[in-house]
């Protein structure tokens, strides 16, 4: 049998597309093209990443981009630092890729998202997601943490997606 990349499937309101919450690939004893290969059997039409380029080198990651077109899919890198709250080098690269995003999610093709382990930088970017969709942040927040118990308990995370719902971010129409 062949090992398998875990991920975990976050339904969405208001679109057909699904995230696909995950480590990183390459990273869970799958190799790297294996482990795109999976996620792209399993619907991932785009994949965010957002870890550093630096913690990319550090797991000997630097060709993933190019594997993830290569194996079909879109590659949006948009990284944040481990355990803290993304800052303003996101949130422009945030309003950039995000109708991208939205027009995959409405066409019901679905999106990967990782940073290093899946739960604390993945859990933030796929509530943001879901609040730029317009579900209320608790709820946003709840949503995550039914698939992903680890992620959003950062107080960074938390007070950045808080000012986000008062309105810091793009919402969808």
């Amino acid at each position: 049998m062949r090992p398998f990349h875990p991920f975990w499937s976050l339904e969405l309101p208001r679109v057909d597309g699904q995230l696909l919450l995950t480590p990183c690939p390459g990273t869970q004893q799958v190799a790297l093209s294996q482990a795109l290969e999976q996620l792209r059997l399993a619907g991932a039409h785009g994949v965010i990443t957002l870890m550093t380029t630096t913690e990319l080198e550090k797991f000997e990651l630097t060709q993933l981009g190019q594997q993830v077109t290569q194996a079909g899919m879109r590659w949006f890198q948009l990284p944040i630092s481990d355990d803290r709250a993304p800052d303003a080098e996101f949130d422009v690269r945030w309003q950039q890729v995000l109708p991208s995003l939205l027009d995959l999610l409405q066409d019901g093709k679905h999106v990967a998202i990782h940073c290093r382990g899946g739960s604390g930088r993945t859990g933030l970017v796929a509530a943001t997601i879901l609040l730029t969709l317009g579900q209320p942040p608790l709820e946003a927040i709840a949503m995550v943490k039914a698939i992903r118990p680890k992620a959003l308990t950062l107080a960074t995370h938390l007070q950045w997606l808080h000012r986000q719902s008062l309105g810091g971010i793009a919402l969808a129409d």
